[in-house]
């Protein structure tokens, strides 16, 4: 439903359709968008499963900013020029464009705008539809796809110019992979970690047990050094024993 809900020739001889088709919801048939099919009737005839050579808009044909995405109306000129009219009746042109350039509808007015063709790609004739990639073995060049002549070339698809292959570095990264540890069973790494004292940073230091130990040790020294030295200095006083009491 909606396909076809307009239908125009884009030139006097019949080679090519416009046809307008618009999307739906599935339960409520609401008109959601619509987008523009070009048909190549002459080479491709017409059936149901014939592609389009073009659907409008694209990525790089991006809907008109002040068109609505419900399209109503196409009409073309005998030029090959297409008007579209969005549901609130405002026009939009797009121009027929020369070989080698291709319309750009990002524009401020309500025009197309003539842009040369992305690198890698052509267009050989006068049109509205986009420049196509050149295909495998080939590149870009004056408007058209030259075959890449060299033995050892490299055209892959969209190519913009022919390279060699020999002009190809090849790099090799090498890298050793980290050494595996001697223990893998979790006591015996347990234990070896307990004993180990890593001091190459602070982090290492106030993490390992070892060095808790060491501090727990160095304060019960003290703690009974001082208690000594008490006992022998002043041995029939115990102020702090006392007031604990």
């Amino acid at each position: 439903m909606g396909f076809g809900k307009s239908v125009a020739w884009l030139d006097d001889k019949g080679e090519k359709a416009v046809i307008l088709a618009n999307s739906y919801t599935y339960s409520t048939y609401q008109w959601i968008s619509s987008f523009v099919h070009i048909y190549d009737i002459q080479s491709d005839e017409f059936s149901d499963s014939t592609q389009p050579v073009l659907i409008y808009s694209n990525s790089h044909q991006i809907l008109f900013r002040w068109l609505v995405p419900e399209l109503i109306r196409l009409v073309c000129s005998s030029h090959g020029h297409l008007a579209i009219f969005d549901d609130l009746g405002i026009p939009a042109i797009i121009y027929s464009t020369p070989s080698g350039t291709y319309p750009n509808t990002n524009s401020t007015y309500f025009t197309s705008n003539t842009v040369p063709c992305i690198r890698g790609t052509y267009r050989n004739y006068t049109g509205i539809e986009l420049c196509i990639p050149c295909s495998n073995g080939t590149y870009a060049y004056s408007n058209s796809c030259s075959p890449c002549t060299l033995p050892d070339s490299f055209c892959p698809y969209g190519a913009v110019e022919e390279i060699a292959y020999s002009t190809f570095e090849s790099i090799e990264q090498d890298q050793d992979y980290l050494e595996s540890p001697e223990n893998t069973v979790f006591d015996d790494i347990f234990m070896q970690n307990v004993f180990s004292f890593n001091a190459q940073s602070d982090h290492c230091v106030l993490v390992s047990p070892i060095a808790w130990v060491l501090l727990v040790i160095v304060l019960g020294i003290i703690l009974v050094g001082g208690m000594f030295i008490h006992e022998v200095f002043f041995p029939g006083t115990h102020i702090t024993r006392d007031g604990t009491k």
